[in-house]
């Protein structure tokens, strides 16, 4: 689709549907009153003509990735003006469409989504296109928190507890946490002066008054700060009614640093090595616009790129098992055996619930185009209405099935909701690339009805995927062996049922409702009868799918652990200025998406390096010794 022209140029690629035509017409109608949208003199300055054409010099870090990390990092590292950051992401600036939160979902496949392809499995996605499904991750400036369902979660304190690591701890990690956030509403818990915008959606025009009541009829409360068990309304990473990713949010107020250089659409294919005795990081190899330079770094070298491009760029850097890197005829630098190899996934498995056209707890009627052209013109002038918001999204039950007592849960359920007729159920299930038949099936299904769609998200999985390079062409996505479900135990599957039992009993409590958990005729399924074991087992290998986290491919641990990739102060073992900075460093995987947590790891690599290269500072954020009795 072409761009719209007038006082801004509006890039309109990623539009598709209903969304774009609703934003052509009034657009050009409304130039000389609208707040501008994803305006890109917001963000810093795009260097990668200088480096292609000028650059003549050495960075004092470069940083590989400008997600939530490595925009936290680059924050930080820049902060006292002593050293020269580069930030490099293979992506542009972020479009106009990542900033309206409404249409997060249209992103997914985009030219802002590194889209990458799972191998088939049999225990997942069997009714997907190809029988294959995607991990959608942020191509784009600002990385996933650009693109996703704009969910804020801290994560619980087992989350940052379970290592065992000190200086990672749940004490440290919500202390960072408290100093980033800036929560502007009365209350304590979150952090009021910081740099991460957060809201709550405070969106009334779903059915949450009668979630509430059910999960509440089932013993279930609503959530304290800190309490891990019960339901809740997360906050959003939005300010005004607009999207404020992490490059909003912490290269914003930096883009003026003398010190701090950024380059989009520079992709990074490996690092260079000195050889063969001291191996130390010097560099990194990247494709700049197309064009293939070496840009020097003084000091260290920081990837930030996720857990599946860090772990692929290790590898291209001769960094991982021997054996493995000679057969592709990469020479091994380091042999690490465990690159790649221990890929944590969140799967989901969706209950599509039916519910009666009439009730008195929430608005069921029809989704009209009166409501688009309203819903467009508020959001243009006032940023305000449905186009602000994600819908049901941010509503999260966290329940323990089978457990008495549990203080951990073992799924999350949250929710998306689909007025009668909804216009926007269709590019939602286009977003996940079910099945045709599927697709029709739900379509027919919400002319007549409502539709509550319960997400059952398996939180601590047992079983650990593997990457490997593209065999086709190394520099390509790498091949992901998922291995949904496959731990010995079948714990994962167990889980996954329980969580599908609690919801068809939770859909049973809904009777005034005349809710109804639907059978979507799916053609790998039809010779079980419907809801009985096997048709449930059927549901889950043909309907679950990873959501967008992905943790653990570089996992951490001590400088003796021959398993580890890289030690904890995230330097790579066995290479000098390396350093992995992001989610991909964990041991397991947090219980909410990895945006804060990424913001966390980043602003505590910044303080792990101002430590190292600056003899006159001292960070806060580390353990204490324990007080002698």
């Amino acid at each position: 689709m072409e761009g719209i022209y007038g006082l801004v140029q509006y890039d309109l690629t990623p539009f598709r549907g209903p969304l774009a035509n609703a934003f052509l017409v009034l657009l050009n109608a409304l130039f000389f009153k609208i707040k501008l949208i994803g305006v890109h003199d917001v963000y810093p300055k795009d260097h990668s003509e200088f480096l292609l054409e000028d650059y003549d010099d050495v960075f004092d870090f470069v940083i590989v990735g400008a997600g939530s990390a490595g925009c936290s990092l680059a924050n930080r590292l820049t902060e006292d003006g002593k050293w020269s950051v580069l930030l490099l992401e293979a992506g542009d600036y972020p479009s106009v469409t990542t900033t309206v939160p409404a249409f997060h979902k249209t992103l997914v496949g985009s030219a802002e989504d590194w889209s990458f392809r799972l191998e088939k499995d049999e225990h997942a996605c069997n009714s997907f296109e190809n029988q294959v499904c995607t991990i959608s991750r942020g191509k784009v400036l600002g990385g996933t928190s650009s693109i996703n369902d704009l969910i804020y979660t801290r994560g619980a304190t087992f989350d940052y507890d379970k290592g065992d690591y000190p200086a990672w701890g749940s004490n440290i990690s919500y202390a960072i946490l408290t100093k980033l956030e800036k929560y502007e509403e009365p209350g304590d818990f979150y952090g009021r002066e910081g740099l991460i915008h957060l809201e709550y959606s405070n969106f009334t025009d779903t059915p949450k008054e009668l979630l509430t009541m059910t999960y509440e009829s089932l013993g279930y409360n609503r959530m304290l700060p800190n309490r891990n068990i019960g339901f809740e309304e997360h906050l959003v990473t939005r300010y005004r009614g607009e999207r404020f990713n992490m490059a909003r949010n912490f290269l914003t107020p930096i883009k003026n640093r003398p010190n701090f250089y950024f380059s989009k659409n520079s992709e990074v294919f490996a690092v260079g090595l000195t050889e063969p005795v001291d191996k130390r990081a010097i560099g990194v190899n990247a494709s700049i616009r197309g064009e293939n330079l070496f840009i020097k770094a003084k000091k260290e070298v920081i990837l930030t790129a996720g857990a599946i491009n860090n772990a692929k760029i290790l590898l291209l850097s001769g960094i991982g098992p021997r054996d493995y890197l000679e057969s592709k005829g990469i020479k091994p630098y380091v042999d690490i055996k465990n690159v790649g190899k221990n890929l944590h996934f969140h799967l989901v498995v969706p209950l599509y619930v039916a519910l009666d056209p009439c009730c008195n707890t929430c608005n069921r009627e029809f989704s009209t185009e009166d409501d688009l052209v309203r819903d467009t013109f508020n959001y243009i002038l006032y940023r305000q209405g449905n186009f602000s918001h994600t819908s049901l999204n941010e509503f999260t039950a966290y329940v323990a099935p089978n457990l008495e007592k549990a203080y951990v849960p073992t799924v999350a359920i949250s929710h998306q909701y689909f007025k009668i007729n909804d216009r926007y159920l269709e590019p939602w299930i286009d977003s996940i690339k079910y099945d045709p038949k599927i697709i029709q099936s739900l379509v027919k299904h919400n002319k007549e009805r409502a539709i509550i769609v319960f997400l059952v998200k398996l939180l601590h999985p047992k079983s650990r995927g593997e990457l490997y390079l593209n065999d086709t062409y190394h520099m390509g996505n790498p091949t992901i062996i998922p291995k949904f479900m496959s731990d010995p135990a079948n714990e994962d599957y167990r889980v996954l049922l329980s969580g599908f039992d609690f919801v068809t009993n939770l859909t049973d409590s809904m009777r005034e409702e005349q809710a109804e958990f639907l059978d979507l005729n799916i053609p790998n399924c039809r010779n079980y009868r419907f809801c009985t074991p096997a048709y449930v087992k059927c549901y889950i290998q043909n309907m679950a799918y990873p959501n967008n986290d992905v943790t653990s491919s570089t996992f951490m641990g001590p400088e003796c652990d021959e398993t580890a990739v890289v030690k904890e102060d995230l330097e790579v073992h066995g290479v000098r200025c390396l350093r992995v900075a992001d989610t991909s460093t964990m041991n397991n995987i947090p219980i909410g998406n990895t945006i804060a947590t990424d913001a966390i790891i980043g602003f505590k690599m910044g303080e792990i390096l101002q430590e190292k290269w600056d003899k006159d500072f001292q960070s806060v954020y580390k353990p204490q010794p324990y007080d002698m009795p």
